[in-house]
């Protein structure tokens, strides 16, 4: 495949980081559970100790795993069905204009669009259903006969290991493909294509500047 578009989706589709938001919507519309998970990781978050570790392993998304955890014991059916209600509540009437347009001219000029991102994908493929998106790849949330385990189902879709998870699944020329994301940690995705574009809140991003990527700025 040539005409391929690759979105990240948190603060390029959505403008804001969906994947801990997401916990926060199941523990705030269901009933508490893991409290003492929860303490731990506050614990540790005002002290020393997890400052540490985020230094030690900078990519190995030590916050997201425990707030994550929280979610263990949870049934699939249950973590589902408030995932259908977070995507039309909070993530729906959150979506960048600009990039949402331009996703839907894509579409139209015969691109397979993939988004590739570290959101999961419990909630994330109601946004494909609902836009028609050709493919997803994202982090998934590991569940045992129904039953949240509070891990990640292979590796967070993040930095290099999204490379990974693009040559996995999908075929073609690269020096064809455009990508969008926000962040410079998606360098290696971003590098990886022809036409890189960078998705700036309110004034252009000098990272992206010093990279001579096209950007797409917008505000609220």
């Amino acid at each position: 495949m040539n005409k391929v578009a690759l979105f990240d989706f948190c603060e390029t589709i959505a403008n804001f980081q969906t994947a801990d938001a997401y916990v926060r919507y199941v523990q705030s519309h269901s009933a508490p559970t893991n409290n003492g998970v929860r303490l731990l990781y506050t614990i540790l978050n005002q002290s020393r100790i997890l400052g540490i570790v985020r230094r030690l392993k900078p990519k190995g998304s030590i916050d997201k795993r425990f707030i994550l955890k929280q979610m263990k014991g949870r049934t699939y059916e249950e973590m589902d069905r408030l995932a259908e209600d977070y995507y039309k509540n909070k993530i729906k009437p959150n979506m960048i204009a600009p990039v949402v347009s331009e996703l839907k001219r894509l579409q139209s000029e015969g691109y397979v669009i993939y988004v590739i991102s570290a959101g999961y994908d419990i909630y994330l493929k109601y946004f494909v259903r609902d836009f028609k998106v050709n493919g997803l790849l994202s982090t998934k949330i590991d569940f045992k006969n129904g039953i949240c385990t509070g891990l990640f189902d292979g590796q967070d879709c993040m930095f290099e290991y999204k490379i990974d998870y693009i040559n996995s699944m999908i075929k073609g020329d690269h020096s064809q493909w455009l990508a969008f994301s926000d962040s410079v940690t998606d360098l290696p995705m971003l590098e990886l294509v022809g036409h890189p574009v960078v998705i700036s809140k309110g004034k252009s991003q000098k990272w992206a500047e010093k990279k001579g990527f096209k950007q797409i700025v917008w505000n609220k």
